[in-house]
């Protein structure tokens, strides 16, 4: 189960935090085996998220984690994606946004446990 762990630094209403669940849903079906269903995402609105590069503009963080192992050029494509989710939707340019992956070796889900 792919779990986004969103922060932004902007309040956000009940139905773009809908419509950015969705797309990351969507978004990743572009990992090979990686499917809609099941992808869990939390999104932390107003975050004091500050890139120091860039300390006077709006900014994100996302970790994404995932079971399994990817190469980087998929991870590029899925960044890219998110980029574009997030500068569409809520403004936010990707320089101001910052993605970390994190592979999972294992992942305890009680119908497969239980």
């Amino acid at each position: 189960m792919p779990f986004y762990d969103v922060r932004v630094s902007r309040k956000l209403d009940t139905e773009l935090k809908k419509i950015l669940a969705d797309e990351f849903g969507k978004a990743i079906e572009l990992l090979p085996g990686k499917k809609y269903h099941g992808t869990e995402v939390e999104i932390r609105d107003g975050s004091y998220v500050r890139m120091l590069s860039h300390p006077q503009e709006e900014s994100a963080y996302i970790e994404l984690k995932i079971f399994g192992h990817y190469e980087q050029e998929q991870y590029d494509v899925l960044s890219r994606e998110i980029f574009r989710i997030m500068q569409e939707r809520i403004r936010i340019k990707p320089e101001n946004i910052y993605i970390v992956y994190s592979e999972l070796l294992y992942w305890g889900v009680a119908r497969e446990i239980m």
